[in-house]
């Protein structure tokens, strides 16, 4: 182990330092620190460096390591609707997200909603969103096609968002009729949903912070427990006002319900804890 990684304050006062070099906010990292602390333990073990201070001179040597870098800095914690509250909230403005599609279908443009799941980890979330649209639209006069558009900047979260194999711990939060109806049981306990949702989720990776952004808009923009719980400014703001215009007018932002909006000045309007709208469109 590192020299610096000995002592766990001596690690957590220069992952901090390490964390303001690349506008990470502390507060976020906190009391995730000791799964990011094995990490960068490893990573630093992989170069042959001493400890973090020697891989914050790597870091500015050798900047294609930033992407690296984001990568052990992501937090993959997910499950089937979590926040299930908060789920139950988003159906509620389905009809309005399915009225922002049919009024530019009118003009011939749309057939259909798109959205965005932004930080989508290993797959829980987009397919929690198929799965609960599915049950909308059965009786949904306002129902429409949906198309989501998936992203992570890690690989192995992307390939196993691709298998679509989960633990049963992640598939708790289900309504067990969902269960029943998008999952099966394989013979050492996980859960495979179903091929069929699998294939209306596009996955890509994607590293929001370096990579080029999707030129489309999307009426449905999910970014939880990410940009506005882990960025400090002024990368937060700017990340914020490229996301803003990647959601057309009249379209929704679902964010998490732990995530952070002190002195961060854009066009949406909140709509609840979890909730951000921006103004115009026809979806009302």
């Amino acid at each position: 182990m590192p020299d610096d990684g000995r002592n766990r304050d001596s690690f957590d006062e220069t992952l901090r330092a390490l964390l303001a070099d690349h506008h990470y906010d502390w507060r976020g990292f906190r009391k995730k620190r000791r799964g990011v602390r094995s990490r960068l333990t490893n990573r630093l073990s992989e170069l042959g460096l001493g400890g973090l201070t020697e891989y914050r001179d790597y870091l500015r040597m050798n900047p294609h390591e930033l992407r690296r870098l984001h990568e052990l800095l992501s937090i993959t914690i997910s499950r089937f609707f979590r926040d299930r509250e908060e789920w139950s909230r988003l159906e509620d403005r389905f009809p309005n997200v399915a009225r922002l599609a049919v009024a530019a279908g009118r003009d011939g443009l749309r057939g259909e909603v798109s959205a965005w799941s932004f930080g989508c980890s290993c797959g829980e979330e987009p397919y929690t969103l198929r799965i609960a649209w599915e049950r909308w639209s059965r009786n949904a006069a306002e129902a429409m096609p949906l198309h989501i558009f998936a992203t992570d900047i890690s690989a192995p979260c992307l390939e196993r968002a691709r298998r679509g194999i989960y633990t049963a711990s992640s598939v708790r939060g289900l309504p067990t009729d969902a269960l029943a109806d998008h999952f099966d049981v394989m013979t050492d306990g996980t859960w495979e949903i179903d091929p069929g949702i699998r294939s209306t989720v596009e996955f890509r990776r994607h590293d929001f912070l370096s990579d080029a952004w999707p030129n489309e808009t999307f009426d449905l923009v999910l970014c939880r427990n990410i940009v506005f719980t882990y960025l400090a400014d002024p990368v937060r703001a700017r990340v914020a006002e490229r996301l803003v215009k990647r959601l057309r007018p009249g379209g929704f932002l679902m964010v998490g319900s732990n995530d952070r909006f002190d002195d961060l000045s854009w066009e949406l309007q909140r709509e609840g804890a979890c909730f951000w709208r921006r103004p115009g469109g026809g979806g009302a």
